[in-house]
């Protein structure tokens, strides 16, 4: 019996193997045949069923236009055989890894010339055409470099698809002068009696309004130029010369190193000292960010803490409250260089990213409802990069204020 036994499992083991072989042998075949047919095509063109987005949302949606450098999945069957993808004239790039018996993913490429077929080609020269819109998009419009000028002033913004003919407007209404124009840069000369509004940019290819306002007062904190609220309002110097909205936050000083407290380098509006105790702003942190000016002509280490409180808190870096630490001086290397801007800028931080302490040994704490704070805190202060040098610092700084946030599809 334990012969038979022997037998048996044997038998069993044997068949298990067989069959585990057998499988590996058609998976590798398999492969073998598709690696074969993407190289020579197997004298089959390739057949479309539909055109979809990737978006899993929308997959069961078939689409017949696309805005050229967007990406699609072409469903269908003998796609492995697909060597070129033509729309109109323009070759698309192909991904071998995003390329299947029954899919293609693949990024609608640029060109001029709008198309209405796509043509797969398979490795051995079949030919499918399929009636596909792909168009030039709407210009895009991704920040200005900065969103304060007088009237005349050159202002530049950053985006994509400008292509002339182009009009720009101010506010929607004022027509600006293009100044300078490449396809994701355009300057234009601020028209006298601009008012405070979004960007209008307009091609032959579509219309686009800014998320971000020329001038913008939403969610304005303070411009630094009410100077009776008192020196808790503003503890640095106030500064005149070369502002883009009046007064500004001055801070300076020839030296600075690590931990050194300087009320020079520290802007504060405090609530009950300005328009009265109020809530700071209205929503949650993750729906807004803060945006401010500077012009920086020197600043090479320490952070700017930045930070919101309670009206009843003390001035104190060393409270609870989510604080952000801005460096544009620090290098991806973790060394450290002059942040000279070179004129006015416009930064704005996501309210999210308000996560650390002073020591920034922590990256848990967050802001949460903004209704809860009243007052708004920057200081010059903490732990310097490097340690063998003091550095002279000069930052201007205007316009704090808190706005909408949108995750830029740049």
């Amino acid at each position: 019996m334990k012969i038979l036994s022997n037998i048996l499992t044997t038998k069993r083991s044997f068949s298990a193997a067989f069959y585990a072989l057998t499988a590996l042998a058609v998976i590798v075949l398999s492969s073998c045949s598709d690696k074969y047919i993407a190289e020579h095509g197997n004298g089959k063109p390739a057949v479309i069923d539909y055109v979809r987005v990737c978006d899993p949302l929308k997959a069961d949606s078939a689409i017949y236009e696309a805005e050229m450098l967007s990406t699609i999945a072409i469903v269908g069957s003998n796609l492995q055989a697909v060597k070129t993808i033509l729309f109109g004239e323009t070759e698309a790039a192909l991904n071998s890894s995003l390329v299947s018996k029954h899919a293609i993913i693949v990024t609608v490429p640029f060109s001029l010339e709008i198309s209405d077929n796509m043509r797969l080609i398979t490795a051995d020269n079949k030919i499918t055409d399929y009636p596909f819109r792909a168009y030039i998009p709407a210009p895009a419009l991704y920040n200005m470099l900065c969103e304060y000028a007088y009237d005349g002033d050159t202002v530049t913004i950053n985006g994509n698809f400008f292509y002339s003919p182009l009009s720009a407007y101010f506010n929607g209404e004022m027509e600006a002068t293009v100044a300078e124009m490449s396809t994701t840069e355009l300057k234009l000369i601020v028209p006298a009696g601009a008012t405070e509004g979004p960007i209008t940019v307009e091609t032959a290819y579509g219309k686009a309004v800014s998320d971000f306002h020329f001038r913008d007062t939403r969610g304005l904190i303070t411009d630094f130029r009410n100077l009776e609220w008192g020196n808790s309002y503003l503890k640095g110097a106030n500064g005149e010369e070369d502002g883009i909205d009046g007064n500004y936050l001055l801070m300076q000083t020839p030296a600075l190193g690590a931990w050194v407290w300087n009320d020079a380098l520290a802007g504060c509006y405090w609530s009950a000292d300005g328009r009265g105790v109020e809530p700071i702003a209205q929503g949650m942190a993750d729906t807004l960010a803060l945006k401010f000016e500077i012009n920086i002509v020197n600043w090479f280490d320490v952070p700017m803490i930045i930070w919101f409180k309670k009206s009843t808190e003390e001035f104190s870096v060393d409270d609870n409250n989510a604080q952000y630490h801005y460096k544009p001086w620090l290098n991806e290397d973790g060394t450290v260089h002059n942040a000279r801007t070179g004129g006015w800028r416009t930064v704005e931080i996501p309210l999210s990213l308000f996560n650390t302490n002073k020591e920034e040994s922590s990256n848990e704490r967050m802001l949460g409802d903004m209704s809860q704070y009243n007052d708004f805190d920057v200081f010059l202060f903490g732990a310097q990069t490097d340690q063998t040098q003091k550095y002279p610092v000069d930052i201007r700084f205007d316009n704090p204020r808190i706005v909408p946030y949108k995750i830029k599809a740049e």
